[in-house]
């Protein structure tokens, strides 16, 4: 029985890290999760925005630029710059066109060059966010 007194010890010193890994995979996962939400509710405020300034089946470039301002300016608001947990908005890519009487918001996303290996092993490189929205003539 003497030789088991640090068997207790032995197998905490295994479990910790599987542990620990498991524990900050959650939280980190559960960041990325709230930033994936909060990206594709601003491309639906965007659609949405975008279909309440169609006039004629026409988004004037004013109104696309305006819309773009307002989303960039949501994504400050909510992070303090436009970066997100593991992913970057590549600021040139967020479109608004329009198309068939739909309207399609578009943000796509870029993966950070600081995120951790691991996790960065199992992202895409690019992630994009789309949200389409009919447009309803109020004539």
């Amino acid at each position: 029985m003497d030789n088991q007194k640090g068997q207790s010890t032995v197998e905490f010193a295994f479990v910790l890290p599987l542990f620990l890994m498991i524990m900050f995979a959650a939280i980190y996962g559960g960041m990325m999760f709230y930033d994936f939400w909060h990206v594709k509710s601003v491309t639906e405020n965007m659609a949405r925005n975008a279909m309440l300034k169609v006039e004629n089946n026409v988004l004037s470039d004013t109104a696309e630029e305006n819309i773009k301002k307002v989303a960039k300016d949501d994504l400050k608001n909510k992070y303090g710059k436009l970066e997100l947990t593991a992913y970057k908005v590549k600021e040139e890519t967020i479109t608004v066109k329009l198309d068939n009487d739909v309207i399609t918001a578009t943000i796509n996303l870029e993966k950070k060059d600081d995120i951790p290996s691991i996790v960065s092993s199992l992202l895409p490189e690019e992630m994009p966010f789309e949200s389409t929205m009919p447009v309803i003539n109020s004539q």
